[in-house]
């Protein structure tokens, strides 16, 4: 059962307890003033059937054992078998009587917090019990008359018609919901498989793609230590067995100058500690910016400044730049991906401003929370 359904059938419930605690003792009060001859075990027996029908609208609230249920139309069966000293005559007759009104009222809020079997054949046998106390109290021709209580039976059927086209309707809302769940997780599913592969295309692009690139345009001669060193690490890095990198960025910082292909010109790092995973995005971005430096800007020195409060780290070149709106390339992807998205990803903001003739200046910032 969903949420809704069970929302609606405690609805269903808190309305049956509701109107079968309040709508009896109305009856039973207008009973009260016509009971004939003013007998007291009359009176006594109605005073008893009002402080049960509280009682039983109090538990119906929270939940119908099936014996209550059973208690429950035992005693207004007895209540319609017993109604020659309960009701007047006439109204015993013309189906005017407080009985009939009692029992309408049960029959009706039956079939909202009961299976359909249990609320037909109750309100069934409820009908049946009127009859024979009419018949009881007024005799077999009068009987012919009881045309009133022959309603209950439809009544029945009207209600629990109703019953099920709510809770039929709540039913699909729960439906519509889980599948709506469905659709949610997929397309959180899917994200994050795209973010997965697009932080492994970087991981791939700044690493063994751009060592491969270097040797293959002809910009590393002979086999000097770096070439191996930037090996080793890229094979590491892939092969996730990296150890996790300091907090501290000034340290990242400096890694990243030390194994730079091109000079870097940068002055003192102010020292802050940062989010592992700030520190590493920001370090993985000036990587990048660095290589892209030493593949496409025609000059082999860079600048890097450094500042805080509000963090914000410069990679420049004076090289050939190029047009921002430029159609896509491998270094439009490596910019988007390995820079723009991947600080975007650690909750920061990347900036990359160029121009052909003009170099490039790389902006990394990051605001503390």
């Amino acid at each position: 059962m969903g949420s809704a359904e069970h929302e609606m059938r405690m609805l269903l419930r808190r309305f049956a307890g509701g109107v079968r605690g309040t709508a009896p003792l109305a009856c039973l009060l207008l009973g009260l003033i016509v009971v004939p001859g003013r007998s007291w075990p009359a009176v006594a027996g109605m005073l008893a059937l009002a402080a049960w029908s509280v009682g039983y609208a109090a538990v119906i609230v929270r939940s119908t054992p099936t014996v209550l249920v059973i208690l429950d139309l035992a005693v207004l069966a007895g209540a319609a078998l017993t109604q020659q000293w309960t009701v007047p005559e006439r109204a015993a007759a013309d189906s005017t009587g407080w009985v009939l009104a009692i029992l309408t009222v049960a029959v009706v809020t039956l079939q909202w917090f009961t299976a359909t079997a249990t609320g037909l054949l109750g309100s069934l046998a409820l009908v049946v019990a009127y009859l024979g106390g009419a018949w009881w109290a007024v005799g077999a021709a009068e009987t012919q008359r009881l045309t009133m209580v022959m309603w209950l039976i439809p009544q029945a059927i009207l209600s629990r018609a109703c019953v099920i086209a709510v809770v039929s309707a709540a039913r699909r809302l729960d439906l519509i919901r889980a599948a709506q769940e469905q659709e949610r997780v997929a397309v959180t599913v899917n994200a994050a498989r795209r973010r997965d592969e697009q932080e492994y295309q970087a991981l791939v692009h700044d690493t063994v793609a751009a060592t491969l690139l270097m040797v293959g345009v002809g910009a590393v001669q002979g086999t000097p230590g770096w070439l191996r060193d930037q090996a080793a690490e890229d094979l590491r890095v892939l092969a996730g067995n990296l150890p996790q990198p300091p907090t501290e960025l000034a340290a990242l910082l400096r890694q990243e100058i030390a194994r730079s292909p091109v000079r870097v010109a940068c002055g003192s790092l102010p020292s802050t500690r940062l989010p592992e995973e700030v520190a590493a995005a920001i370090a993985g971005s000036v990587r990048e910016a660095l290589a892209n430096v030493h593949r496409h800007s025609g000059v082999d020195r860079a600048t890097m400044s450094a500042e805080v409060d509000p963090l914000r780290v410069r990679v420049a070149d004076t090289g050939c730049g190029f047009r921002s709106d430029s159609g896509r390339s491998s270094h439009r992807r490596g910019i988007s991906t390995s820079i723009l998205a991947r600080t975007a990803a650690a909750g920061g903001r990347a900036e990359v401003a160029s121009a052909p003739g003009r170099g490039t200046v790389v902006t990394l910032e990051w605001a503390r929370v």
